[in-house]
């Protein structure tokens, strides 16, 4: 796990390249990369962080402190994405790991967002041919990638669902999941020490 250390001219940008190496519905289970940006601008204490194997970037996440909420310390994962599926839960175990340990917060929330894509996947329509034609009325089905949300959920990491937003603004759904500190900081800690022996940097 390493800073990405650059300047916010040549980091959008960055991000844009990095983004279209993502899988559909990896890229679009997360806020996209200007919402997400946005969101790293408007709340505190940003960390914006690379994951690496044998030298190569394997996966990213945007995390920072919610500026919207004042009761206590709330962090937030503002986006989090992997190239390859098989690095999701390493890099999911050592993302909380970092909150607990490098940043003050209390609890930590995620977006997750439903993801549109065909009905019928045999139809030979791709995620990101549906994505370039949805002006022409395919018919698609909205929901939450299966395997995220069981990263996500109580018997792997401890997210719990708050609420199910749906945004007039943009037509989209998401679901906000919410962990709070352990008590005694137990983190899965077998699940951080599996993900370090990957050597995921």
């Amino acid at each position: 796990m390493l800073p990405i250390n650059l300047p916010e001219t040549e980091f959008e940008p960055w991000l844009d390249e990095y983004m279209k190496t993502l899988e559909y519905r990896m890229r679009h289970s997360f806020p996209d990369k200007d919402l997400a940006i946005q969101q790293m601008q408007e709340g505190y204490d940003g960390r914006y962080l690379k994951f690496e194997k044998n030298g190569k970037i394997v996966g990213v996440a945007l995390l920072n402190i919610d500026h919207t909420w004042s009761n206590d310390n709330r962090a937030y994962i503002r986006h989090i994405s992997v190239k390859e599926r098989e690095d999701f839960n390493p890099v999911l175990f050592l993302t909380i790991d970092y909150v607990w340990n490098k940043m003050l917060a209390d609890n930590l929330r995620v977006d997750l967002y439903h993801v549109k894509e065909p009905a019928a996947k045999n139809s030979g329509e791709s995620g990101d041919e549906f994505e370039d034609n949805r002006s022409i009325g395919s018919t698609f089905s909205v929901q939450t990638d299966g395997e995220i949300k069981t990263a996500l959920c109580m018997n792997k990491t401890g997210f719990r669902w708050k609420m199910l937003i749906n945004d007039p603004a943009t037509g989209m759904r998401y679901q906000i999941m919410q962990m709070n500190k352990p008590l005694m900081l137990e983190v899965d800690k077998e699940s951080v020490l599996k993900a370090r022996r990957m050597k995921l940097n």
